[in-house]
């Protein structure tokens, strides 16, 4: 199996051509229709529609809501004036006021580009979140997933049409990465998954150009780096990709690699770190801050002389504190058990509007800021509130079983990626040294994914939350498409073949389809 020359390919893509605007037709016609049937309605107001589908989706929404209609990133006033846009999928820390404030838990460069359309759209149209909150998000949807699907189609028939002239094949795959894959079910709602996959497939686009065709333009080099950089930005594993595509690069194409492809990757690196200290006053995600902070100060010898009590600070203890945080503290200071954990210790002055973790280590009080911003009054991420599959699998074993072959298997759910796997043992005998090496790198980080969630702690074994798919993996579509080629062309020689292709097609676009509204339900394997 080789990749061919562009003349070659050019002339197999036209044979096929009327079949993918055919499908592309079908694709839109499906879409068109479960937009326009998804709807979110306000239990209290039945006017109130939206197409807010889960918490997930609609902390993104707040976020854009906020960012252009309030000037902020804090999501404060879009809740206090219309509690729709209330989520789970919140933080809470410090704004620049120095007061506590609501935030998304998504990082903000992704919705702030989505910002900048809703910006535009309200200019031109005069619509408005408020107002027209069904009609802005329908546009927003079109814009950020329906045409980016089709684009990923047309992709697709491209690498694989450079891949075999066997339009039997060519047609399978055009109708696999338009109705075979989860992109497709989460195209009724904002989500993370869709761009992150597209940004894939551009990078190895790219990479084929230059190391399947020899086309060394500096556009291919930006492109491999841009994109695989902004798949890292919607999906922090695949930066497993990202670097086997740098490392990739590097080996055959050292300088321009250097001068190109990570200067690309780097100004998208900036514009994410750059958002999260805008938004956040720190250069980490939100998701990132999950625990106690740097330590803020420590009281040596402490319990020699000293006994800590729950309630106000004597002023002898204050001073003392005082001085080993470097601020001063009020007589309000207090020391508190956690609300829902009464092993854990909270130093709070509420006059100071300050807030410190506490911990005993020998004789030693050790201060740490407070950098859980999961961590606050309501909060359904801490433990005792979470409910159903959020609270965790607590067997590793289950939690392989179920993510690559049980209720939210990757492979059970998409049987397509058995496909896949097969295809890539095919092309590490037979492939040429680009697609190899394309096969090794598809192997390597489905397991280093798998291996990664697997050693995730207990409350992050939670299968992708309520969604009806695995969806932390759905970046590697791209890659699994492009290795089943080889697959699909020696089995579609025969009717048998055929058939069962066929067969694990309807049944992965069953899977794909199983929430057809509402993408943000367990997968139907789960739901039996």
């Amino acid at each position: 199996m080789h990749i061919a020359p562009p003349e070659q390919s050019q002339g197999h893509i036209s044979a096929s051509r009327k079949f993918f605007w055919f499908v592309i037709a079908c694709l839109v016609l499906l879409s068109g229709v479960r937009m326009a049937g998804t709807r979110a309605k306000d239990s209290q107001h039945d006017d109130h529609e939206s197409m807010m589908l889960s918490a997930n989706d609609r902390s993104r929404w707040a976020m854009i809501y906020s960012m252009v209609e309030h000037g902020s990133f804090s999501i404060d006033q879009v809740i206090q004036d219309d509690r729709r846009w209330n989520t789970i999928d919140k933080v809470v820390h410090r704004g620049q006021d120095g007061e506590l404030h609501q935030y998304s838990s998504k990082p903000p460069l992704f919705p702030m580009l989505l910002a900048a359309d809703y910006w535009v759209i309200s200019k031109v149209t005069g619509m408005s979140f408020p107002e027209d909150t069904v009609a802005v998000q329908w546009i927003i949807l079109l814009i950020t997933n329906l045409l980016p699907l089709i684009g990923f189609v047309w992709l697709v028939y491209l690498i694989t049409s450079q891949l075999t002239t066997d339009n039997w094949t060519l047609r399978y795959l055009i109708a696999a990465a338009a109705f075979g894959t989860f992109l497709t079910g989460f195209v009724t709602t904002l989500n993370n998954h869709l761009p992150a996959a597209i940004s894939v497939l551009i990078s190895i686009y790219a990479v084929i150009q230059i190391q399947g065709r020899k086309r060394l333009d500096a556009r291919w080099f930006a492109l491999a780096g841009g994109f695989g950089a902004f798949a890292v930005v919607n999906e922090l594993p695949s930066l497993s990709f990202f670097a086997s595509i740098i490392g990739w690069l590097l080996l055959y194409h050292f300088r321009r690699t250097l001068k190109i492809t990570i200067p690309a990757a780097g100004a998208v690196a900036i514009a994410f770190l750059g958002t999260n200290y805008w938004a956040h006053g720190s250069l980490r995600p939100p998701y990132a801050h999950r625990s106690d902070g740097d330590i803020a100060g420590v009281v040596d010898g402490f319990f020699d002389e000293h006994k800590l009590t729950m309630g106000v600070a004597s002023k002898e203890i204050r001073t003392l504190i005082s001085d080993a945080v470097g601020t001063q503290l009020t007589p309000e200071l207090e020391f508190v058990f956690h609300k829902s954990d009464s092993r854990r210790l909270v130093m709070l002055d509420e006059a100071a509007n300050l807030q410190y973790a506490v911990k005993a280590k020998g004789n030693s009080l050790i201060i740490r800021e407070w950098d859980n911003w999961y961590d606050y009054p309501g909060s359904y991420w801490l433990d005792g509130n979470r409910r159903g599959i959020d609270i965790g699998e607590p067997s590793r074993a289950a939690y392989l079983l179920h993510m690559t072959v049980g209720h939210h298997g990757v492979f059970s759910l998409t049987p397509l990626w058995i496909l896949s796997l097969l295809g890539c043992v095919y092309l590490l005998k037979y492939g040429e040294t680009t697609l190899k090496q394309l096969a090794t790198m598809t192997l390597l980080l489905t397991i280093v994914c798998i291996a990664f969630y697997l050693m995730r702690p207990m409350l992050d074994r939670n299968y992708g939350g309520v969604a009806s798919g695995f969806r932390w993996m759905f970046w590697l579509a791209p890659l699994y498409l492009i290795t089943m080629i080889p697959t699909v062309t020696k089995w579609s020689r025969t009717r048998v073949g055929q058939g069962a292709l066929i067969s694990i097609l309807a049944a992965s676009a069953f899977s794909a389809l199983w929430g057809f509204y509402n993408p943000w339900i367990y997968p139907w394997t789960y739901a039996a």
